[in-house]
């Protein structure tokens, strides 16, 4: 009897907490972002500048950027990326996949963002390609 109290409490603090968690994140379609994308596909010089505006995750006027649709989904779903330093532990292959950088700086969900992209390890290569819509596959190959 003792277990299935210490149960059915496990079950309604988890639940509270599950509620809470959800209660607190924004809705998926409610994503708003202005953002200045700067990419070096030979990783110094910018070969192409564009602006992306998304408003409750659509492209909004003052968007140049030619993958707008693809790139505010993108957002809508990993936009929280733009905020995560690179972690300390983390182990990363050892491959690399070219000079290409990108700069990506404006707002996200009314807050500040600056996040450097580029293709030197795996765990780059990873988050370049996370964002690929909104700085191209990197390569020769423009956005």
């Amino acid at each position: 009897m003792k277990f299935f109290r210490i149960l059915t409490a496990c079950l309604v603090v988890s639940s509270c907490l599950t509620l809470t968690a959800c209660g607190n994140s924004p809705a998926k379609d409610s994503m708003d972002a202005d953002l200045t994308i700067e990419i070096r596909p030979d990783g110094t010089t910018i070969g192409q500048t564009y602006r992306l505006v998304c408003l409750e995750g659509q492209p909004a006027e003052g968007t140049d950027h030619p993958r707008a649709a693809a790139s505010c989904e993108v957002l809508l779903n990993h936009g929280e990326q733009l905020r995560a330093l690179p972690r300390k532990d983390q182990i990363c292959t050892e491959i690399y996949g070219g000079p290409q950088e990108a700069t990506i700086t404006g707002t996200f969900n009314g807050e500040s963002v600056i996040k450097q992209l580029s293709r030197t390890n795996g765990c780059e290569i990873r988050e370049w390609n996370l964002f690929e819509p909104l700085v191209g596959p990197g390569g020769a190959q423009g956005i």
